[in-house]
């Protein structure tokens, strides 16, 4: 049994002891990134709830590393040593500005859906850190992948077919000549590289 129990718009998140969120600062917690709709602050050994509000949308902000351009288009992350956006690489992608960064450093930007968490990052990866070449582009790293992976079938099918021509049994075999040329096949097959040895 379920039922919807909010929009999703914003989410209830701990905040750790000896901690101080500012209402209308943007905080990492319980791996959700978002705007804090309260001020929180706990002491040592406390924690508290905090509303977050999480919906994807248009947000405005000066919590940012001001030493950055922060051009219309650029992507920005979360940095969460600083507590603040950045235009550095992080695991966290949080949007893309839509306002570059005024005389005030203050930016609007739109909130990416959701976060990649630590877990997630470290099971995807990185583009800078792809085993193909072709780091450019998504699209010819997809393709590269895909001539190796039709290399690698090529390679297979050459030595299936040295294995067949290895393993002989006419269609009018006995029993036993079944079971000789199955063996004759797994040992073929052994030590072609295509299966491991018993």
């Amino acid at each position: 049994m379920g039922r919807k129990v909010s929009d999703g718009k914003s989410v209830r998140v701990s905040v750790p002891e000896n901690t101080t969120v500012e209402q209308g600062a943007f905080v990492l917690l319980d791996g959700f990134l978002g705007l804090a709709a309260q001020h929180v602050v706990t002491g040592a050994g406390e924690t508290k709830g905090l509303v977050l509000n999480i919906e994807p949308g248009e947000y405005e902000t000066s919590q940012i590393d001001k030493t950055q351009s922060f051009a219309v288009g650029t992507k920005i992350y979360w940095d969460d040593t600083e507590k603040e956006f950045t235009e550095t690489p992080t695991p966290v992608l949080a949007g893309v500005v839509t306002a570059a960064k005024d005389a005030g450093g203050v930016i609007w930007f739109r909130l990416a859906p959701g976060i990649i968490n630590d877990e997630a990052a470290e099971a995807i990866g990185a583009m800078t850190t792809l085993t193909t070449t072709e780091k450019g582009s998504l699209v010819g790293a997809i393709n590269e992948v895909n001539a190796n992976a039709d290399a690698a079938q090529a390679d297979a099918t050459a030595a299936l077919a040295r294995v067949a021509a290895n393993v002989a049994c006419a269609a009018d075999a006995t029993a036993e000549d079944v079971r000789t040329a199955l063996r004759a096949l797994l040992a073929a097959l052994q030590a072609a590289g295509l299966m491991a040895a018993e």
